[in-house]
């Protein structure tokens, strides 16, 4: 009898388990002060994304991390310090989003897009 319990709430947690799905990410350029591109001496985060939470790879750099909606327009910012390895999402947040990373000190950044 344990056992069957034990089994049913097992599967009933697997149910309302949301398999997290990768961010692809890019590198993009900007140029504030008129200087040739450098090139990242970071690589390419690894993100995943699930259920409103974003989970970044350990040891990342410092970012700021933008997410901009369809116009472009930006709907939410923070910060991510190098020891934080995951972000909650704002539950107002919903629909297609482009999501950007600024390491510190860079004239480059890494976006991709999210659909929450």
């Amino acid at each position: 009898m344990k056992k069957a319990i034990f089994s049913l709430l097992l599967l009933m947690g697997a149910m309302n388990y949301t398999l997290a799905t990768p961010v692809d990410m890019t590198v993009g350029y900007f140029d504030p002060i008129g200087t040739a591109p450098s090139l990242p001496r970071t690589p390419i985060p690894s993100i995943d994304l699930s259920n409103g939470v974003l989970t970044f790879q350990q040891n990342h750099p410092v970012y700021t991390l933008e997410i901009l909606d369809e116009d472009g327009e930006l709907a939410y910012t923070v910060a991510v310090p190098s020891a934080t390895t995951t972000v909650v999402l704002p539950s107002w947040l919903s629909g297609e989003y482009e999501i950007r990373l600024y390491p510190t000190d860079s004239n480059i950044y890494f976006y991709g897009w999210i659909e929450l």
